[in-house]
């Protein structure tokens, strides 16, 4: 949004394939994406044997196991990312390029790790507020009892695991929920993952 990049001409396809481990799919999505004058078409991909979806302590899942709804998302997130890094260039983008855009290191929210430092977590005692979102959906925005605002999501059909840490959200104590330090561009992503999702799951799956 804050390039005014536009994405249109979605569309996933399902391809299967069979090798020495067995049948597996493949989501492909193509796309277009345009900014200015300038115009690109783009594909995303997501195996049924994504290390995070199709896997199980190490092992390949069963292929009834697998959720496809998952890798149509990360098909997609795949496709968006290719489509607006190669359009606008910005594989390799400094902070300081970035500042021109009003985008800056100390307002950003990232995936840090023990050997990278401390994440912030949510405090123990908190109040939560009216969710913005519809309470039945799976993300809401909340008050700690600090004044801090945040933002929770659960993991399922809506919302994979590496889709809410590339949002620089952490999980929790509760299983399948993750935290981040409120931030309009986070909730942003949550609405839009949330409604692509609403859209697959309501059209059945890829064709």
């Amino acid at each position: 949004m804050r390039f005014g990049v536009v994405i249109s001409d979605i569309n996933q396809v399902k391809e299967d394939y069979t090798d020495a481990k067995g049948t597996y799919y493949v989501i492909k999505t193509t796309g277009r994406a345009s900014f200015g004058q300038g115009e690109i078409t783009a594909i995303g991909t997501c195996s049924s044997r994504d290390k995070f979806f199709g896997r199980a302590r190490g092992e390949l899942k069963a292929l009834e196991d697998v959720d496809m709804a998952n890798i149509m998302k990360k098909s997609y997130t795949n496709f968006t990312v290719n489509a607006i890094t190669r359009l606008l260039g910005i594989r390799n983008l400094t902070w300081e390029e970035l500042a021109k855009y009003g985008i800056r290191q100390e307002g950003s929210n990232q995936v840090s790790y023990k050997k990278q430092g401390a994440v912030a977590t949510p405090p123990h005692t908190q109040t939560q507020s009216t969710p913005q979102s519809d309470a039945k959906k799976p993300y809401w925005k909340w008050t700690a009892n600090d004044g801090s605002e945040w933002i929770s999501a659960q993991v399922g059909s809506h919302f994979g695991a590496p889709f809410l840490e590339s949002l620089g959200m952490r999980a929790g104590k509760k299983e399948g929920m993750y935290n981040g330090k409120f931030n309009p561009v986070m909730l942003s992503a949550l609405e839009k993952e949330y409604d692509d999702a609403e859209q697959i799951i309501k059209a059945g799956g890829a064709q």
